[in-house]
C-alpha cells in the first residue's frame, strides 16, 4: 500500500493525470479491506467519473490530461501538490499571519 500512495503522490507532484487514475484505481481494494467505509464507498465512484472523462466531457479531460488538475505555485518540476493541499496552505498562511499580498 505504501508504494501505491507514493504513486499517488507522484502523480500530483508530476501532474500526471493516468497516472492519477492508475493509482486510485490501485487504492479501492485497500479501503474495501480496512474497512474504510466512506472512501471504499466514494472513491470507486471518483475512479469511474475520472475515466469516462473522456466520453463525457473532453474538453475538462484534455485540461486534465495538460496536469491542470493540480496546483503549480512554483515553476520546479516536481513540485506541484493536490488542490486540497494547496487550500490548505492558504488556509494556515491567513490564520497565522492574516492576509498577505502576494
Amino acid at each position: 500500500m505504501e508504494l501505491v500512495i507514493l504513486l499517488l503522490i507522484r502523480s500530483f507532484r508530476e501532474a500526471n493525470f493516468f497516472l492519477y487514475c492508475q493509482s486510485l484505481a490501485e487504492l479501492i481494494p485497500y479501503f474495501f479491506a480496512n474497512n474504510n467505509v466512506n472512501y471504499a464507498r466514494w472513491l470507486p465512484i471518483h475512479y469511474r467519473d475520472m475515466v469516462t472523462l473522456e466520453q463525457k466531457h473532453p474538453q475538462l479531460a484534455q485540461e486534465f490530461q495538460s496536469g491542470n488538475f493540480v496546483v503549480h505555485k512554483s515553476s520546479r518540476q516536481f513540485s506541484a501538490m493536490a488542490i486540497d493541499q494547496a487550500h490548505e496552505q492558504a488556509n494556515a498562511v491567513i490564520k497565522a499571519d492574516g492576509v498577505r499580498s502576494a
